[in-house]
Order: structure tokens, then C-alpha cells, then sequence
């Protein structure tokens, strides 16, 4: 029996952003539970993201943005939109059970 991989956005689901900064996103705490935590280099992330006041337009940074967990990503404060309201999507992957069958 296998695990679900987890997912975990390090500073939580919600937060509201100061243009000026700019935004990053963190996945640190992201694993494999079926492995130990000092073998976790099978795991990669993946950010996406959509803005939800104008979700028709997909902007450079909300494009699949492939990392491993220790790797942050930042989006420089430029980039963003002042006002706007974004959805950032976390997603774990590995490859390591592609062979396994249910």
C-alpha cells in the first residue's frame, strides 16, 4: 500500500501579497511519505497559476514552472498585477511508481 504524495504550500493556502516584494513560493515541506525524508530527490513540483480576475489571459508566470522542493520561486514584483487576485497551483510528481500498477 502506497501513500499519496504530499503537498505542501509553506506559508499557507492563502495570503495576500505586497506588490513591492514581489511573491515566492515555497514547497519545501512537499514529499515522498513512502520514502525517507533523506531520500526525496524523486520528487519534482510544479507551479501553475491563474489570475482570477482576468483567468482568459495566461501570464509568463503562471506557466508550468518545474522545480524540486528545496527550490523557491520567485516572481519579481513587476511582474504582477496590482489589484489582481491569483490562484497558484502546487503539484508533486515522481516518476518512481510509473511502473507500479494498482
Amino acid at each position: 500500500l502506497s501513500l499519496p504524495l504530499v503537498a505542501v504550500i509553506d506559508g499557507g493556502s492563502e495570503r495576500k501579497v505586497y506588490k513591492q516584494y514581489g511573491l515566492t513560493l515555497s514547497a519545501l515541506r512537499s514529499h515522498d511519505p513512502n520514502m525517507p525524508s533523506t531520500e526525496q530527490s524523486h520528487v519534482s513540483i510544479v507551479w501553475t497559476c491563474v489570475n482570477l480576475d482576468n483567468p482568459e489571459i495566461t501570464e509568463t508566470f503562471c506557466k508550468p514552472k518545474h522545480l524540486t522542493p528545496p527550490h523557491r520561486y520567485h516572481i519579481p514584483s513587476h511582474t504582477l498585477t496590482y489589484g489582481a487576485k491569483y490562484k497558484f497551483i502546487l503539484e508533486v510528481r515522481t516518476d518512481l511508481y510509473s511502473d507500479c500498477k494498482d
